[in-house]
């Protein structure tokens, strides 16, 4: 399963935040058994700004359990020789870079998505990402994401789109999911985006989530350097 996090930043110092959190992955593994999945600067002009999505893939939720033991226990007893998560994440920040709030979501990922390993060979790398939220009626979720797999993948391919990931949200009533897909050139998403009103494929299935009730947000994101899924390091 994977951690989303919207986190919110400044954009005096984007670059500096942005690199903290790569600084992360390290602390994060050893302790949590969190693998740092990506980092991203959203696009300003596509969405609320200044933002940064960071995202981690744990094992499962007994995983995610197994963190929150973790990474809670100093506040339930300060005795213990676990340190304050502040210390270990914020502490020792660059100068302008600090604790900050925003909003996450626990992520289960569809049986087609790739796994952070398939990131090595540099199959998600990407100039930039193009992320969609989807929201529609209680239940509806499955479905929606069975014809990301079916319909989507194969419509954006054409475009040359790499599908990094399809998650259902949890914690709510299967009523929204995330997709994330990188990008090689920016030109190819203008090309997508150009086509969602003429290209017949498109069309359809812009029609099949109307009939369902399926709305979507989409924003683009800015890729952190040296982060995982660009295969690099």
């Amino acid at each position: 399963m994977y951690i989303h996090e919207t986190i919110e930043i400044t954009v005096r110092h984007r670059q500096d935040f942005l690199t903290h959190f790569l600084s992360w992955a390290e602390p994060a593994r050893e302790l949590y058994g969190m693998r740092l999945f990506g980092v991203w600067a959203v696009n300003g002009s596509t969405h609320r700004w200044p933002e940064a999505i960071v995202m981690w893939e744990v094992d499962g939720l007994s995983g995610f359990t197994g963190m929150l033991k973790g990474e809670y226990a100093f506040l339930a007893d300060p005795s213990l020789a676990s340190r304050d998560h502040y210390d270990i994440f914020w502490a020792h920040a660059p100068q302008g870079v600090t604790d900050t709030k925003g909003a996450d979501r626990l992520l289960a990922p569809t049986a087609f998505s790739p796994a952070l390993a398939d990131a090595a060979t540099g199959a998600m790398a990407g100039a930039g990402y193009v992320h969609y939220t989807f929201r529609g009626p209680p239940g509806c979720i499955d479905d929606l994401l069975g014809t990301i797999g079916t319909d989507w993948c194969p419509a954006f391919g054409r475009f040359g789109l790499k599908l990094c990931g399809a998650y259902k949200t949890l914690l709510v009533n299967d009523s929204e999911a995330i997709a994330l897909w990188a990008i090689s050139d920016w030109a190819q998403w203008a090309e997508l985006e150009l086509a969602m009103s003429h290209d017949d494929a498109l069309r359809a299935l812009r029609h099949r989530a109307a009939v369902a009730r399926v709305d979507w947000e989409a924003k683009l994101l800015n890729p952190a350097p040296g982060m995982p899924l660009l295969g690099r390091g």
